[in-house]
């Protein structure tokens, strides 16, 4: 039986057919293969090479800010083969002038590069007026025999007097605590600047000492050092920004006392929700002492980063087995969304710094607070099932429930249906008195009310058997109040189909990378790929748009490996359709103007999201140290021109959040982000990214972990993404809740 439950045994047998298929192609072809097989270079078979040069500024798009000056940045790479630019052969020419000598070497952790100051005296100011940088190398000698390869890449950009755009100060360590005596390393290499400009750096340790302008220096704190903040101030020679970390002094055991295991718990999350400016908010945690042994001790220190925030009592002593509660409160003195770190240090064994995330919103609202966006967003988290969050913060459960289908003795396959006629096997008919949940895997809302979940495989019998069509599409129509108005089982699609996206046209489609196995007469090595199909959201008739999807890449439509997609997405008017892929990496547009498909930002696997400017953006979380930074970017596929698309190691992130990470691994959800209208009819964005984390390992095997479940870190971000080429900014926490399927 294929169904709800179906044996995993059973599902590998509808999978056997292809594989046989697949290996007698391959023994049919290995002959020709080995005889015509001629080495090529690596990156050949996705028709990919290294470029030897990439400017990652001044970019094309829009009308580049000189204040006064604009900054010139291009990187060096490399050929396929592997040879590096000759940079005795670098040239630059702006307009008619030779501005070689301008250009002085950089590095930065995206790689090195030639980089320089371009003046207002240089440019054609005005947002009517072409500039044109035309950059060129030579790589150095490879091959045989020996030859070097030429690139030239011309930029034509327009720049316009604008004022300076402030710098971004990020700081990262290897401690959250102080150590007296112990070199504790600070890092300020995550600071950017939106306009590229140099940095310089000052650091202020709060002990009093002279102050470090390394980007990343190292400190030693003296025995005795209070609680205290380090500061660090980036500038660009006319704006700076600081950021702030907060080091606590770990208190020390009695003498003749031994360190304690340190727990933190609490039975729910803190979220605080929202509270009345002038109001109060609790939330009790629990601190206990793990060790029962007669000279265990405990001593805790507990503080917040956040003047809203209070916990009361702020030191406890706790001996063997011990317990206390302490009340974390928030008093907000001003609206809007609030967030604080919650740190404890403790005399402890198993980990003397432990970090909890909690967060309220200060004021009226529903549930945790508004989204700021201008339309619902549809979520789907382990446990609490499909919803939407109204802009307001309500949130509504989605009625995704569905019947299955049985046949008239009781047994059946269980398919998912909604009315009989969705059950396709004889004698069958859709019993909906014992409901089950949908479980989606991937779902988009099209803006008017309506919400396309898809399944994973198991939720229908294809009576053809061998094609393997075992995954639904389920729609749902809600109405104004958030209700379920309507629904059906939109389609149903192959096994292995995983992303469907919705364009935001009344009338407009609902689009598939449908995964396909090829028929027995195929002359292709493969078995199987993946094509981009569009069904009318009106009568579901399926057209296939773009396939094999990844010939994007520049694969060969026969290749014996496809590659999937890790995520789809479309613009809302349905002219352009972006997917990236799991193996090779990469968002690309594969469909609308240009017909030829583009690549995008390089490397990227999983989930990305369009901007309604129509901007590509992707959020990556980083463990550095004792910190995590979750970044979002925003790139626009116009900047893929000027040497090939850059990857994001060599871009600058539009907006950053910096958090602990309890020295875990903190990490993104499988389609964690969503973008939406900051206004009805307005092309800036809100874009939402959840997130959790786990704790590190303690210091020694069988220790017990310091955090409870409840409290680890995790929650939905908000950032601010004005429409164009402006800084984001990062709003904050919009609560500390994971949510693992967003859409808007």
């Amino acid at each position: 039986m294929n169904g709800l439950g179906a044996p995993r045994r059973q599902q590998r047998r509808a999978r056997a057919g292809p594989l046989r298929r697949r290996m007698s192609r391959i023994a049919a072809v290995l002959a020709v293969l080995a005889l015509a097989a001629v080495p090529a270079a690596d990156g050949a078979r996705r028709g990919r090479r290294e470029r030897l040069l990439l400017v990652a500024s001044p970019t094309a798009v829009g009308v580049v800010p000189a204040h006064p000056f604009v900054n010139a940045k291009v990187y060096l790479g490399k050929t396929a083969g592997g040879a590096g630019v000759d940079a005795r052969t670098f040239r630059a020419r702006l307009g008619g002038r030779d501005v070689s000598r301008r250009f002085v070497d950089f590095t930065d952790a995206g790689g090195s590069g030639k980089r320089a100051v371009l003046g207002a005296a240089l440019l054609r100011m005005g947002p009517h007026r072409v500039n044109r940088l035309r950059v060129s190398a030579r790589s150095q000698p490879f091959g045989r025999p020996r030859r070097r390869l030429r690139e030239v890449h011309t930029v034509r950009f327009r720049a316009a007097a604008a004022g300076d755009r402030a710098p971004t100060a990020v700081i990262g360590g290897t401690s959250e605590a102080i150590l007296a005596g112990v070199p504790i390393q600070f890092s300020g290499t995550g600071s950017f600047d939106p306009d590229h400009d140099w940095l310089t750096y000052d650091w202020d340790f709060g002990d009093g000492s002279a102050h470090a302008t390394d980007p990343s220096p190292t400190h030693v704190f003296a025995d005795g050092s209070a609680d205290l903040e380090v500061s660090l101030t980036v500038s660009d020679g006319q704006l700076a920004a600081s950021a702030r970390t907060r080091l606590l002094a770990i208190p020390a055991v009695a003498p003749g006392r031994t360190p304690g295991l340190f727990r933190l718990g609490a039975a729910g999350s803190l979220e605080l929700g929202a509270v009345p400016v002038g109001g109060q908010g609790t939330a009790t945690i629990t601190v206990t002492n793990l060790d029962p042994a007669p000279t265990s001790e405990l001593r805790v220190h507990l503080a917040t980063d956040a003047a809203a925030f209070t916990v009361t009592p702020a030191t406890l002593d706790l001996g063997p087995g011990e317990h206390a509660d302490v009340v974390l409160a928030f008093a907000p003195a001003a609206p809007g969304h609030q967030q604080a770190v919650l740190t404890g240090v403790a005399s402890s064994a198993n980990r003397p710094v432990i970090h909890a995330l909690a967060h309220g919103f200060g004021g009226t609202a529903p549930g945790s607070g508004p989204t700021l966006a201008a339309d619902p967003v549809f979520g789907h988290a382990s446990g609490a099932g499909t919803f939407a969050i109204r802009p307001s913060g309500a949130r509504v459960a989605v009625d995704d429930t569905v019947g299955v289908c049985r046949s008239h003795a009781g047994g059946g396959t269980q398919d998912l249906c909604v009315v009989s006629n969705d059950c396709r096997s004889g004698g069958e008919s859709c019993t909906t008195s014992s409901p089950v949940r949908f479980q989606p895997i991937d779902l988009c809302g099209d803006g008017h009310g309506n919400l396309y979940l898809l399944s994973d495989t198991g939720t229908f019998t294809d009576p053809r058997g061998d094609l393997t069509k075992t995954e639904s599409v389920l729609h749902v129509g809600l109405g104004a109040d958030g209700s379920r108005a309507e629904a059906d089982v939109f389609a149903r699609t192959q096994d292995d189909t995983t992303n469907v996206a919705c364009d935001r046209r009344a009338g407009g489609a609902v689009y598939l990378a449908r995964a396909m196995d090829l028929p027995d007469s195929s002359s292709c090595l493969r078995a199987a790929e993946e094509d981009l199909v569009a069904l009318g959201k009106a009568s579901g008739a399926a057209s296939t748009l773009y396939g094999p999807i990844d010939r994007a890449e520049g694969a060969d439509a026969c290749d014996g490996d496809f590659d999937p997609t890790g995520d789809l997405e479309v613009t809302p008017d349905g002219a352009a359709v972006f997917a990236s892929f799991r193996t090779n990496g990469g968002i690309y547009r594969i469909v609308g103007p240009p017909p030829t498909p583009l690549e995008v930002v390089p490397g990227v696997t999983d989930a990305f999201q369009l901007h309604p400017d129509g901007a590509v953006l992707y959020a990556q979380a980083s463990d550095g140290g004792t910190a995590a930074t979750i970044a979002l970017y925003k790139v626009f596929p116009q900047q893929s021109a000027s040497g090939g698309a850059l990857p994001l190691a060599q871009r600058t992130p539009c907006a950053v959040f910096t958090l602990p990470s309890n020295q875990g691994m903190t990490r993104l959800g499988s389609k964690s982000i969503a973008a939406g209208r900051a206004a009805p009819g307005s092309n800036d964005a809100v874009v939402l990214v959840s997130f959790g984390a786990t704790e590190g390992p303690p210091p020694r095997p069988g220790l017990p972990l310091a955090l409870g479940t409840n409290l680890r870190l995790g929650g939905t971000l908000v950032f601010s993404s004005p429409a164009g080429d402006t800084p984001c900014a990062a709003v904050g926490l919009m609560n500390v809740e994971r949510i693992d399927l967003l859409a808007f």
